[in-house]
C-alpha cells in the first residue's frame, strides 16, 4: 500500500526490538516513543498524534487499561489506538477490541502489513478530522448567514421605525437602539434648519462639548472617517461617532459599516422630513391665528352691519313720519306728497339692500374660512 502522507505516531513500549522495528518501518513519519504507559497517557492530548501504538507484549493488561482510558476521555477518544500483542486466541483479541482499540496486530509482526495497517488508522483519523473541519466551516458559514440575515431583518425594522418618527427625540431613541444591537457606544449630531442638536449617553458637559465639536469639524470629511477604534459616519443632516469599533473582529467591523450606512441614510432623510413637518406646523399655526383674527373681524363687521342697519332703518322711519307731518303744513298736493314719500321709501329700500349685500359678503367670508379650517384639520400635504 502506498501512502505519501506524513503522519505523527506515538509508541508506548519498553521492548528495544519492537522499538527498532517501528523506527525502521515508520522512518518517513514522525515517531515519538515513550517507555511507560503513564507517559503516553499524559502526553497524548499535547502530542495530538495521528495514531497511538501500544505494545502489550510487555505491558499486558495495563496496556489495555491505557487504551480504554484514552477511548473514554472526550479529548482523546477520536485518536486511533493500535494494539501490538503476542496473544494468539480470538478471546484475547476480542479483549483488545472491547477496550476500544481500532486495530490489533499480533506477533509475528510483518513489516509491510504493520506499516499499512497503522497508516490506514492514521489516514482514517485524517479523513475524520478533515470532515469535521469542513463541517465546522459549514456550520460557521451557516451561523454567519443566520447572523447576517438576523441583522438585515433588524436593520429593516430599525429603518421602518426611523421613518415613523415625528421628532428628533424619537429619532434619537431609535438610533441608540439600532446601535445597541451591535453593542456600539455612540453619540451623534443632528443638523437641520431648526438648529444643531447633539445626543450622547452618560457624558460630562466637557466631554459632550468636545464630541460635539469633533463632529462639527468632521462633518465634511468622507462618508466613513476612521481613527483608531473610532469611526465617524457622515451624512448631510447627521454625523455619528462610533467609539468602540471591533478592530479584533474585521468581519463584524465590515458588517457594521455595511448596515449602519443605509440606516443612517434613512435617518438623514427623516431629519429633513421632520424639519419640513415642523415648518408646516409653524405655518399652520400662523394660518390658524390669521383665520381666528379674520373670524373675529368678520364677526365684528357683521355686528356693526346689523347695528347700522337697524339704526338707519329707525332714522329713515322717523324721517318719513316727520315728513308726513310736515306735508300738512306745506300745503302739498296729494300727488306731491306721494312723490316725496316714494322717494324716501326707495332710498330706504336701497340702503337696506346695501346692508344685505354686505351681509352676503360676510357669509361668503364665513364659507371660505370654514373650508380653510376643514383643510387644516384634515392636514396639509
Amino acid at each position: 500500500m502506498s501512502d505519501s502522507a506524513s503522519y505523527k505516531f506515538t509508541l508506548a513500549t519498553n521492548n528495544e526490538e519492537i522499538e527498532n522495528f517501528c523506527k525502521d518501518h515508520l522512518s518517513e513519519h514522525q515517531l515519538v516513543i515513550y517507555s511507560t504507559l503513564t507517559e503516553i497517557a499524559d502526553n497524548t492530548i499535547i502530542d495530538n498524534p495521528s495514531c497511538v501504538i501500544i505494545d502489550t507484549t510487555e505491558f499486558d493488561d495495563a496496556g489495555l487499561e491505557t487504551c480504554k482510558k484514552l477511548k473514554e476521555d472526550e479529548d482523546t477518544f477520536k485518536i486511533p489506538v493500535v494494539i501490538l500483542t503476542d496473544a494468539d486466541t480470538i478471546e484475547d483479541r476480542l479483549d483488545c477490541y472491547l477496550c476500544g482499540c481500532d486495530d490489533v496486530i499480533s506477533t509475528p509482526f510483518e513489516g509491510d502489513e504493520f506499516k499499512a495497517r497503522v497508516q490506514v488508522a492514521a489516514k482514517n483519523k485524517q479523513i475524520i478530522d478533515d470532515v469535521q473541519a469542513d463541517a465546522n466551516e459549514i456550520w460557521e458559514t451557516a451561523l454567519e448567514a443566520m447572523s447576517t440575515a438576523g441583522e438585515l431583518g433588524g436593520l429593516l425594522v430599525a429603518i421602518e421605525k426611523c421613518i415613523l418618527c415625528n421628532s428628533y427625540d424619537e429619532l434619537s431613541n431609535e438610533i441608540f437602539a439600532a446601535c445597541e444591537a451591535y453593542e456600539l457606544n455612540v453619540s451623534f449630531q443632528i443638523r437641520s434648519t431648526k438648529g444643531l442638536f447633539f445626543y450622547g449617553n452618560n457624558l460630562t458637559p466637557e466631554k459632550e462639548n468636545m464630541e460635539n465639536e469633533l463632529l462639527s469639524r468632521a462633518k465634511d470629511k468622507s462618508r466613513f472617517f476612521d481613527f483608531g477604534a473610532r469611526t465617524i459616519v457622515n451624512f448631510e443632516s447627521i454625523s455619528l461617532l462610533i467609539k468602540n469599533m471591533p478592530l479584533d473582529d474585521m468581519e463584524k467591523y465590515g458588517r457594521i459599516k455595511d448596515n449602519i450606512a443605509p440606516f443612517l441614510s434613512s435617518a438623514d432623510s427623516r431629519i429633513r422630513a421632520i424639519a419640513l413637518q415642523m415648518e408646516v406646523e409653524k405655518q399652520r399655526s400662523v394660518l390658524e391665528r390669521l383665520i381666528s383674527d379674520t373670524q373675529s373681524a368678520v364677526e365684528y363687521i357683521e355686528k356693526q352691519y346689523s347695528e347700522h342697519k337697524e339704526q338707519s332703518g329707525e332714522l329713515l322711519e322717523r324721517l318719513i313720519q316727520e315728513m308726513d307731518a310736515g306735508f300738512i303744513s306745506l300745503n302739498l298736493s296729494e300727488a306731491e306728497e306721494c312723490h316725496f314719500r316714494n322717494l324716501l321709501e326707495n332710498s330706504k329700500t336701497q340702503i337696506m339692500e346695501l346692508y344685505e349685500g354686505g351681509l352676503e359678503i360676510d357669509n361668503s367670508f364665513e364659507k371660505i374660512m370654514f373650508k380653510i379650517r376643514r383643510t387644516l384639520k384634515n392636514g396639509i400635504s
